[in-house]
């Protein structure tokens, strides 16, 4: 245990620097974090004329800030004007967030084009299977295919792409919505007729 003495001295020291400290915080003493605007630019690098280099790409791009400080811009000084302040966050708009959050579940993302198992293009849908489905119908029309029936029930549409017929079929694998092409008998269709149908599907997929 220490003596009293020294117990007294450190205590008497700390009470020096929590005074200090606020006195520094109350006085805001200039601590050069402002001295940045006053930075004269400097000449860019030359090399020799003759040197092979590579072309010089910034990393990070200082921007060209405009002359006038817009009058809703935050503060970036203190009072005293001669310390940076750190703006404030804008306060989180909570309501928003959850308004996004219950429109955006469910909602679809940009479908792929893969192959499956037996070697034939599928298209490939994170998302609600509902949601999928009317994304397919709103695609084909922008499209412009042509859509002959639809059922929602069995996930199924039947449309009309370069003079033939085929059957859209929507599955489930795993959390995606798979759509697999059929002609009239049942049969996956040709690979190249499935992949250019898909391809323009994917193209006007809305966003």
């Amino acid at each position: 245990m220490l003596p009293r003495s020294k117990q007294h001295s450190m205590a008497f020291a700390l009470l020096l620097l929590s005074v200090a400290i606020a006195g520094c915080s109350k006085l805001a003493v200039n601590n050069s974090s402002l001295d940045y605007r006053d930075a004269k630019p400097i000449p860019p690098l030359q090399l020799p004329a003759d040197q092979a280099t590579r072309p010089f790409v910034a990393l990070y791009p200082v921007p060209v800030l405009p002359e006038t400080v817009p009058e809703n811009a935050p503060p970036v000084t203190n009072e005293k004007g001669n310390r940076f302040l750190l703006p404030a966050p804008l306060p989180l708009d909570t309501a928003a967030i959850q308004a996004r959050a219950s429109v955006d579940v469910g909602r679809p993302g940009v479908p792929t084009v893969v192959i499956d198992g037996n070697g034939f293009p599928i298209l490939r849908a994170e998302g609600n299977t509902d949601r999928v489905f009317d994304a397919l119908l709103q695609s084909l029309n922008t499209a412009k295919i042509n859509m002959i029936k639809n059922t929602r029930a069995t996930g199924q549409i039947d449309v009309r792409f370069d003079e033939q017929d085929y059957i859209l079929r929507l599955g489930r694998s795993g959390s995606a919505v798979t759509v697999s092409v059929q002609d009239r008998q049942d049969a996956l269709a040709d690979p190249t007729v499935t992949t250019s149908l898909l391809n323009q599907i994917t193209q006007h997929w809305p966003i």
